[in-house]
């Protein structure tokens, strides 16, 4: 059972039996349901409410309205299930190349709770989050206002450089292609091979001050992409900084 109370927006066809169903298992499982029949009334509310998981029915015309809206909102960062899906090989590939968490072909109660509570354990993964607030010590970043905070100081990113640590700080530990940062930062209007991700990158690392020391390593995947990693232990890895390297004096001959 779920040790804290989680709010998740259900986007349901109707009211019938198996939403009900449904409804039942995720509060007995300790999570709090808001249902909405159609995209614009869920929009509307992730404006205001901090939902840590959205539902999409698969089967309601407006959820694929309501995922690229999400995605768009986020940048990236929703936790989605599409639930009651089509058998269809091609587009579960799709759903969870464009950024879905899971795709599930019928609406088991136990075992949708089940990944519900799975999917949150993997996304928290030790990220403080709130409403528009994301933190990973040393780090802070307040998303309504775009400030971003280093050890409490207020470091300046242009908006393109906020989204993009957003995600990143939103995604610890997974591999994010070229083309999926160009897609959510970008809307996709940029060619996979533009130099634009690598030098937006390179001056997040310089402006956050990303290295092993502060506990993070922001490392490129040549040929696939970038991930934010952890360093467990910062200690062991400070002189691995070069700002922090033991200076070399010269000896008078």
């Amino acid at each position: 059972m779920a040790r804290t109370c989680k709010s998740v927006a259900l986007l349901s066809a109707g009211a019938g039996a198996a939403p009900a169903a449904l409804i039942r298992r995720l509060e007995l499982a300790g999570f709090r349901v808001r249902v909405f029949a159609d995209a614009l009334g869920l929009t509307r509310e992730a404006r205001e409410e901090d939902f840590q998981l959205f539902l999409l029915d698969q089967q309601i015309r407006e959820a694929e309205v309501a995922f690229q809206w999400l995605q768009a909102c986020f940048c990236g960062g929703a936790s989605i299930i599409f639930y009651n899906c089509d058998d269809n090989e091609s587009r579960l590939a799709d759903a969870l190349e464009q950024g879905a968490d899971d795709y599930i072909t019928a609406a088991r109660g136990g075992e949708l709770v089940a990944r519900c509570c799975a999917l949150l354990r993997r996304r928290e993964g030790g990220v403080a989050t709130r409403r528009g607030l994301i933190e990973l010590p040393p780090y802070r970043f307040e998303v309504i206002s775009k400030q971003a905070f280093v050890e409490g100081r207020r470091v300046e990113l242009t908006d393109k450089e906020f989204e993009l640590s957003v995600f990143f700080f939103r995604n610890p530990g997974r591999l994010l292609s070229r083309e999926k940062l160009l897609e959510v930062v970008w809307g996709g209007r940029l060619r996979a091979a533009s130099r634009t991700v690598d030098t937006h990158v390179s001056r997040i690392r310089r402006k956050l001050d990303i290295h092993p020391g502060r506990g993070f390593r922001l490392s490129a995947s040549y040929g696939s992409g970038y991930r934010l990693e952890r360093v467990e232990d910062p200690s062991s890895a400070v002189l691995s900084h070069p700002d922090l390297m033991p200076h070399k004096f010269s000896h008078p001959p």
